[in-house]
């Protein structure tokens, strides 16, 4: 049983490739979406790394069973990075103005310190600080579209 993070990227990867040929790459709409998808595939890997006695425990083959915490948790925290250092991207791309850079911020401060969380080999701590995270980068997607 793959989990829902290898299908969610295959169907964002599609998402954004049909909408580079159609229109352009990505609206604003669509680059939200991808930016969700992502954060949950993040804390999803985290949540696995989490959950991992209890999958052992039920059959399930998850990448923290398959390749172990550590690798995985290494795997969690380059995302998690790649995140952080694209954050400013929109910005540039004109998709948000300048208060979701502001916003954007404390989300990725909350991020760095998940991500810190994971490699301490604290999944559970991590996994309650990307909800956080996710929390700071929503408040940043709506700063950055409404406020002037």
């Amino acid at each position: 049983m793959d989990t829902i993070s290898f299908k969610l990227t295959k169907e964002q990867a599609k998402l954004l490739a049909d909408a580079s040929k159609e229109r352009g790459f990505p609206s604003k709409s669509e680059f939200v979406r991808y930016a969700i998808a992502r954060a949950l595939e993040d804390r999803l890997s985290v949540k696995t790394i989490e959950d991992i006695e209890g999958d052992k425990k039920d059959g399930a083959v998850t990448l923290p069973i398959r390749i172990g915490e550590r690798p995985s948790a290494y795997i969690a925290s380059v995302i998690g990075f790649l995140a952080i250092l694209l954050s400013p991207v929109p910005l540039y791309m004109r998709l948000f103005n300048e208060y979701y850079l502001l916003v954007v911020a404390l989300a990725d401060i909350t991020f760095l310190y998940a991500i810190y969380q994971i490699l301490k080999k604290s999944p559970t701590v991590s996994s309650k600080y990307y909800k956080v995270g996710m929390f700071f980068a929503l408040i940043a997607f709506i700063a950055g579209s409404f406020l002037k």
